[in-house]
């Protein structure tokens, strides 16, 4: 069908159909001209014909020289008819290529052949031999469970509105480009996207700017970022088995303004396939002894399961994944690694990073609590110690090409928590637990826990996911503030004598907070009263886990207060982080290299040492 597109070049879509239709006028009458009559503009096209005309659609062909569908209870037939009755061209089944828009694209290119006298007997083996063009919603690759699809041919709403339509699962899109003053037509795209999309990554552009309000109004999360290497790095943040990535600009330009680098689309996807092909297992420390669920009843509470992540081997859950994110790095030959964390997440990639070689760079505030610096210092870091660590780090890693293993940054520390997700299911084969709470600072974590429920799931070895509640306090406090009833303070600032530290806006928490809603559970902001009563509790129950595991159950005290729960509901509170002393002696770090540096200057001369700038 004639759909707005390069209005920009006509004077209106009148004229563009105009122009269309001198193709048509120009055919001889000894010629055919093959129509869609299903299409708007079919009577102002077939206006001036002086050819012989043919049509197809989607109903039954009702004049000689029509194409059309014939549907039994077995089958799907497009047929032709002539003066003495049908033939038979081929069947829907015949057509490989994904989207109801490709059966009228076969059923037009069977048409013109059967019209030119081409026997009707061949057409099926061609109709199912073609594997579709370069561009048009082509499978690149499939890796861990992700497929990839290239439709940058798309570059309006209507071609984009039709890639959606072709996909069987949830789609992350990635768009943007300019429009060429077909504005109008993007409506088209709001119910698709409500029905297909979970994510869109915007590239600048007026297209993506179009489709994110869109998508914004459909409560669809938006990412936006300027280049297609940045928005790759989203994809591998969001993506889990079981979803697609649509590239479909739905916009003019794409090519020329974010896909003719070195590095395009098609050749990022193909290291991932290389990537996901050479990467080991997910695997755990060999001196791994998966935690039970220990179910107590807690006076006032209730029944309530715990799972004991502080008795991993360096003291936190982040084991579940430092030593799969150390050994992709090995792997690929990184000269080292980069850190930024309050204390945890060091601990266990230096562990790492001892056991296989590879030098890691510790980036840490001054507040670091002294017992995680001197559980630290026995595996030898390379530590540096300033304010805005986060943001040092990342300017270290750019600076030096090394990893930069935050777990919010690092897809693969979401992929190393899928563990801890299978896990617990494989501890609840009855799958009786009704709720899961868990501390939640960048949320990497929780997402790799929901992803293997979800993966599960749509695998058949699952029949339902649990309600995941995100508890919140000091300065993480995204989450909570979109889903907790009771109010939320406004900014980070404002709440950080709550204790903790934590990340605020990290880029995982549009996926948790759309996930978590979906599926009813909720966010929980703790205050310091709360979860210091209920660390109470643990303390007298033998349990010697960090202040957020207070935090946890203070969450799960809020939630049992309130209308949601159910007598038989069965509730888990996941325990993360070692209780360390307050009157801990300041620990001993001759055995590390140590800067203390404010100026990045410093930093960089620091490193110097080891690696040279790249960048």
């Amino acid at each position: 069908g004639i759909t707005p597109d390069h209005i920009d070049e006509h004077d209106s879509f009148d004229d563009y159909v105009r122009t269309k239709a001198r193709l048509f006028e120009a055919v001889p009458d000894t010629g055919w001209s093959l129509l869609n009559r299903d299409d708007a503009m079919f009577g102002t096209v077939r206006r001036n014909i002086h050819s012989r005309l043919a049509t197809f659609g989607a109903g039954p062909p009702e004049s000689a020289f029509d194409i059309g569908i014939v549907t039994n209870s077995r089958k799907v037939s497009v047929v032709a008819r002539h003066e003495t009755g049908t033939e038979p061209l081929f069947q829907a089944d015949d057509i490989r290529l994904p989207g109801p828009h490709n059966l009228m694209n076969g059923m037009a290119a069977a048409g013109a052949a059967w019209l030119m006298g081409i026997p009707a007997t061949v057409i099926p083996d061609a109709i199912r031999s073609f594997r579709g063009v370069k561009h048009r919603i082509e499978c690149v690759a499939e890796a861990g469970g992700v497929r990839f699809f290239d439709d940058e041919a798309s570059t309006n709403p209507a071609a984009t509105a039709a890639a959606l339509d072709a996909m069987d699962r949830p789609v992350i899109l990635i768009c943007g480009g300019d429009m060429k003053g077909n504005d109008s037509d993007f409506q088209r795209l709001e119910p698709l996207i409500r029905r297909q999309v979970a994510h869109v990554i915007a590239l600048p552009g007026q297209a993506g700017s179009m489709i994110s309000n869109l998508a914004r109004e459909a409560a669809v999360p938006v990412h936006s970022t300027r280049r297609l290497i940045d928005a790759m790095s989203i994809v591998d943040r969001l993506a889990h088995p079981g979803i697609d990535v649509l590239l479909s600009p739905a916009g003019a330009g794409f090519h020329s303004r974010f896909n003719s680098e070195a590095k395009g689309f098609r050749r990022m996807v193909r290291d991932r396939v290389r990537r996901t092909s050479a990467e080991p297992p997910v695997s755990v420390s060999p001196d791994w002894t998966p935690t039970p669920l220990d179910r107590r009843t807690i006076t006032g509470i209730g029944p309530v399961d715990f799972k004991h992540e502080y008795c991993c081997p360096t003291g936190s859950h982040k084991d579940r994944a430092a030593l799969y994110q150390v050994r992709c790095a090995r792997n690929e030959q990184a000269p080292g690694v980069i850190i930024p964390s309050s204390g945890n997440a060091a601990i266990a990639v230096a562990a790492a990073g001892y056991t296989l070689g590879i030098p890691v760079y510790a980036f840490l505030s001054p507040e670091t609590h002294p017992g995680k610096l001197a559980a630290m210092a026995s595996f030898s870091p390379r530590i540096i110690i300033c304010r805005n660590s986060i943001r040092r780090a990342g300017n270290a890693a750019r600076r030096f090409g090394l990893p930069n293993l935050r777990p919010s940054r690092d897809s693969r520390a979401v992929t190393g928590f899928m563990t801890l997700g299978f896990e617990i299911m494989a501890q609840d084969p009855n799958e009786t637990l009704t709720d899961i709470f868990l501390f939640t600072t960048s949320g990497a974590t929780l997402t790799g826990i929901i992803r293997a429920f979800l993966h599960a799931v749509s695998h058949g070895t699952r029949s339902r996911i649990p309600r995941f509640h995100a508890v919140q306090s000091g300065s993480a406090i995204d989450i909570a503030r979109a889903l907790d009833s009771r109010p939320v303070p406004s900014t980070p600032a404002d709440c950080r004598s709550a204790g903790f530290g934590g990340v605020s806006g990290s880029l995982l928490n549009d996926e948790l907070i759309h996930v978590i809603r979906a599926h009813g559970g909720s966010g929980w902001y703790t205050t310091e009263s709360e979860w210091q009563e209920a660390d109470t509790w643990l303390q007298a129950a033998g349990i010697e886990t960090s202040p957020e595991g207070g935090a946890a159950l203070a969450a799960l005290v809020r939630w049992r207060n309130s209308s949601r729960t159910q007598p038989d509901d069965r509730p888990l509170v996941i325990l993360t982080g070692r209780r360390y002393s307050d009157t801990i002696d300041p620990p001993d770090l001759s055995g590390c290299d140590v800067c203390r540096s404010e100026t990045y200057g410093g930093i960089e001369t620091f490193m110097s040492q080891w690696h040279t700038v790249v960048s």
